[in-house]
């Protein structure tokens, strides 16, 4: 299907489709206000939170987070790429969207005048100018011929007056983009440059861009204005080149300009592409993404290169499907492509391409960049971080792939917060009393350490199994860091192994690591973490912190109503003590029934 600006089909579709109405078609929706409310069709739920607004097009879960617009729901509801649902959904609404090669006489003229304008171009190659500039950055023939790349003489006449003589109207060559009438004058857009064709799929020319020769003329490039051939947020440059050599092993290489792309394709690289002059769009990943699985993004070195690039792995991320991603290729000393070919030549071109980082570590090196290790210290600061992480992780549209990164993210998130704990992360541990030297810690057994006044085994069980799951799911620390610090366990051996949790120390050897195990036997057993999400064991983990406290507060209530007894013994002291103890008993046996269940 030939892209000519997915926005308007979208728009269009909105206009004679309502999302309620697409989602009524799976889901009992009820009118609540200007909303629609039912069960979520994402997640089992026993009350409706999943809101659908009309007005806006959207719709929201306060239960799973899953959110997005008609398209979205339909990628999530049914498992289909992008173009996929935009396709059903066009159809649904009887749009028709066509891949054509059935030019409509206005596109054949169009197309006529732009091969035309090529001739002239390539024609007046052989400017002594042109010529030169062409040998000094390292055109062969061949490059140049693969290419049609031409000159756009000073004389803007000149285009002007061969198009006329052609037989082109005057309608038709100001409606080409490659002219501007002012002043009832019509002159070329193009004097004194290096043209570089563009094509659609089918090899017709529809634009050009143009490269000044002399240092300090501006702009350096210059592109053809859109027509109704040419739309800059659907067209890449020589992605009729590169798309007939993308492979299961080769993909596409995403550069920035024309010279990047013609200098990687005479290097080997013949899977480059470039933008035209613009930010990347959506249309432009749903076009690579249907050839190439996972296209390597391999901008300018440089700040602003650097900057593209997070731009495109954000837009990126919100249409992430299984089997579809992207990679990241950072020049090094803030080269293009282009002067780094040239030279350190293909080999280490080749080494870097290899050594391009994913997605998911690209995004998270730019986390970690943004803070900065400096700025740790301030758990506010880190919450702020922590929430923005969360906040991009949520836009990713397919469910089990947000769900494998906000698991990912939480596991690096941890490691990052327990080696800053080392180094300068007080807040965290000012919170923990001091672990003394593990070195000569005693190994801790069941039987070599006698357990603390009032300890009882089902207190003991509680206690391990909140530590047998932080220690078996290490993701979910980051949500529990402040309730965990702040436990007071009733064996040593368990305060030791949450210090070494806490502070960043190895677990796998030294004297933890038989509490360890311990721990694990006592918990395995009684505590069964299989299938389940990060939300859901957090869950689990608060019920048994919440249970803790309570009996805690309870053996409280109890020692107070006793020391009352002691000082002023009495019929209300008395009755007090009583109760107390008698609720602690049938508090003790629901304890026992929730840790069984």
């Amino acid at each position: 299907m030939s892209i000519t600006g997915i926005n308007t089909v979208l728009s269009r579709i909105k206009e004679k489709l309502s999302l309620s109405e697409i989602i009524g078609k799976d889901v009992m929706l009820r009118k609540s206000g200007r909303e629609y409310v039912g069960y979520c069709p994402f997640h089992n739920e026993k009350t409706g939170s999943f809101f659908v607004n009309d007005n806006k097009g959207t719709f929201y879960c306060f239960g799973c987070g899953a959110s997005g617009d008609v398209v979205t729901y339909l990628m999530k509801k049914r498992g289909l790429q992008f173009m996929q649902a935009i396709e059903l959904l066009a159809e649904a609404a009887g749009i028709k969207l066509q891949e054509s090669t059935n030019y409509s006489n206005e596109h054949k003229a169009q197309l006529s005048l732009m091969q035309k304008a090529l001739e002239f171009f390539k024609e007046h190659l052989r400017d002594d100018v042109a010529a030169k500039y062409c040998v000094s950055r390292g055109f062969d023939e061949s490059c140049i011929t693969q290419f049609s790349i031409g000159y756009a003489p000073k004389n803007s006449d000149l285009l002007l007056s061969h198009l006329k003589s052609s037989g082109f109207s005057m309608c038709d060559i100001l409606q080409s983009g490659l002219f501007q009438q002012r002043n009832g004058r019509v002159s070329c857009y193009f004097r004194g440059r290096l043209i570089f064709p563009v094509f659609n799929k089918q090899g017709w020319p529809i634009a050009f861009g143009g490269r000044v020769l002399q240092q300090g003329e501006s702009p350096k490039y210059l592109n053809s204005r859109e027509s109704v051939l040419f739309q800059k947020r659907a067209t890449l440059y020589a992605f009729n080149i590169a798309s007939k050599n993308v492979s299961k092993t080769k993909n596409f290489i995403l550069v920035e300009g024309y010279i990047d792309v013609i200098t990687m394709h005479q290097h080997g690289f013949d899977t480059a592409i470039a933008s035209m002059g613009t930010s990347f769009s959506i249309e432009h990943l749903v076009k690579i993404w249907k050839l190439s699985s996972e296209p390597i993004v391999c901008l300018d070195g440089d700040t602003a290169g650097y900057n593209a690039m997070l731009k495109i792995a954000l837009l990126a991320m919100q249409y992430l499907s299984p089997g579809k991603s992207l990679r990241f290729c950072i020049i090094p000393d803030a080269s293009d492509p282009d002067s780094f070919l040239k030279k350190f030549g293909k080999s280490a071109m080749e080494k870097i391409l290899e050594n391009s980082s994913y997605l998911i570590d690209f995004i998270w090196q730019h986390f970690l960049n943004q803070l900065g290790a400096s700025n740790f210290q301030p758990p506010e600061k880190v919450a702020e971080w922590k929430k923005h992480i969360m906040s991009t992780i949520n836009s990713i549209e397919d469910i089990d792939i947000r769900n494998l990164y906000r698991s990912d993210i939480n596991n690096r998130i941890f490691h990052a917060l327990r080696t800053c704990n080392k180094k300068n992360f007080t807040p965290i541990n000012s919170l923990t009393k001091p672990l003394a030297n593990t070195a000569s810690m005693p190994l801790y057994s069941v039987t070599s350490q006698p357990t603390k006044t009032g300890m009882g085994e089902k207190r003991l069980l509680r206690e391990a199994a909140m530590l047998y799951i932080i220690l078996e799911c290490p993701s979910v620390v980051p949500y529990l860091l402040e309730e965990l610090a702040a436990i007071r366990f009733s064996r040593d051996g368990f305060e030791a192994v949450r210090d070494m949790i806490l502070g960043g120390d190895n677990m796998c050897t030294g004297p933890g690591a038989a509490e360890i195990q311990y721990i694990k036997a006592i918990a395995s057993r009684s505590c069964s973490l299989t299938d389940k999400s990060d939300d859901e064991i957090v869950k689990l983990w608060r019920g048994i912190y919440e249970h803790e406290c309570s009996y805690r507060r309870h053996l409280d209530d109890i020692r107070s109503a006793k020391n009352d007894c002691s000082e002023r013994m009495d019929a209300g002291t008395w009755e007090r003590l009583r109760a107390l103890k008698i609720n602690h008993i049938g508090k003790n046996s629901e304890h026992t029934q929730d840790n069984n269940h």
